[in-house]
């Protein structure tokens, strides 16, 4: 769990209630409020105009608060439409995670006539260098890919003002490019680092490629994602929570749902058995072929599925706007269970929106369900009768 010592954000930072009130151009204006925005979020308020000014920015806020559209906007304002190099990168995790961040990019900036393009992996190096050589001023994608685009000065590095790393608490963990990706980019470019959780030790890694980095970070127990009602169903034992699932899907009139297990092997087998009960169900695990996976994502999207069964790798930044109700079939039970838990949830009611978190409680998880709510400063209650309530 984060562990950040209090009050570490930078004092003084000024808040801008209005898009207007930011010094954006007129094309982006166009983009926000089309987009459906009409005042910014908290986050928004603070970050965009911040990162906009060239700012190295380290911002913390929870999911579903709109971090997205921050950097995004911010990233927009620092391009030199004169320049027809890449300026912008924009780096995810996970593929799932590019590919919405940059149809956020296309959906803001639809008015901007600047073109960014997708680089993740396992998709065609040549249609990168293609869309690369086509005046792309902004670029979206995963590690791996974006240091070999670099090392191969598809990407010159010294054209490139911003760096973004969303989800940076997993980016800046052991597994991924980005310690070589900085090192390939000037001392000077700008960096924004955007995630819901964030420890000490990510901190201080995140500190030392910065440059004297504005800091927006919400304190842990402030972290309860208002909006979204939370509820336990006491299942007591592993046998029991096939038939409240099927109680559950019975009672509620959902448009969709999340529904969220600890490991492939249950998804698999939970997949299946839902599916003999004639539900609309796909399932996505970190072992599909990634074409596959965006398959699903898209027809989920498309809502050909009222049911998503994942594990965690949809917990990070999927936003779904139809997603009202997640279900935590498995309680997350790893040294991680606190932000797990955070993310799986921030998937129902997205920036304002109303949403409903039910989790499935045996006996062994009531500690690790003491343990968030002691966390997050938070009451999760029984599961009243009349819960459909929620989400109508």
């Amino acid at each position: 769990m984060s562990d950040l010592s209090l009050d570490l954000e930078t004092p003084g930072i000024k808040e801008y209630v209005s898009f207007e009130d930011m010094g954006l151009s007129d094309d982006l204006l166009r983009g926000i409020y089309g987009y459906g925005y009409e005042t910014p979020s908290v986050i928004q308020q603070k970050a965009i105009v911040l990162l906009k000014e060239g700012n190295d920015l380290i911002a913390q806020s929870q999911s579903g608060t709109g971090k997205t559209a921050a950097f995004v906007l911010g990233s927009y304002s620092r391009i030199d439409k004169h320049l027809k190099e890449t300026q912008v990168i924009v780096m995810s995790p996970t593929r799932e995670l590019a590919i919405q961040t940059l149809e956020v990019y296309r959906a803001l900036g639809a008015h901007t006539k600047i073109i960014p393009a997708l680089c993740i992996g396992k998709t065609s190096m040549a249609e990168n260098f293609i869309a690369l050589e086509n005046d792309c001023r902004i670029v979206v994608g995963t590690p791996g890919r974006i240091y070999d685009l670099l090392n191969k000065k598809k990407i010159l590095p010294d054209f490139v003002a911003t760096v973004i790393l969303d989800e940076a608490d997993v980016l800046l963990s052991d597994g991924f490019d980005i310690k070589e990706i900085i090192q390939l980019i000037p001392k000077g470019t700008q960096i924004g680092i955007f995630t819901a959780t964030m420890t000490s030790e990510t901190l201080n890694i995140a500190e030392r490629f910065m440059n004297k980095p504005i800091k927006i970070l919400i304190k842990p127990d402030k972290m309860t994602l208002e909006g979204i009602a939370q509820f336990n169903i006491d299942v007591e034992t592993e046998k029991n929570k096939f038939d409240t699932f099927l109680d559950i899907c019975g009672l509620i009139k959902m448009n969709q749902i999340i529904v969220y297990v600890n490991s492939i092997v249950k998804a698999e087998q939970l997949y299946d058995d839902i599916k003999k009960n004639n539900f609309s169900i796909s399932l996505i695990h970190g072992k599909m072929d990634p074409r596959d996976r965006m398959v699903v994502m898209e027809d989920f999207r498309l809502g050909k599925a009222k049911i998503l069964l994942s594990t965690d790798l949809l917990a990070r930044g999927i936003d779904i706007q139809q997603v009202s109700v997640v279900i935590n079939y498995d309680i997350p039970r790893s040294d991680e269970a606190c932000e797990i838990y955070l993310h799986r949830i921030g998937r129902s009611g997205r920036f304002g929106r109303k949403g409903m978190a039910i989790n499935f409680v045996t006996t062994p998880d009531i500690r690790t369900i003491k343990y968030i709510e002691t966390t997050y400063s938070i009451e999760i209650k029984p599961l009243p009768v009349e819960f459909a309530e929620y989400v109508a």
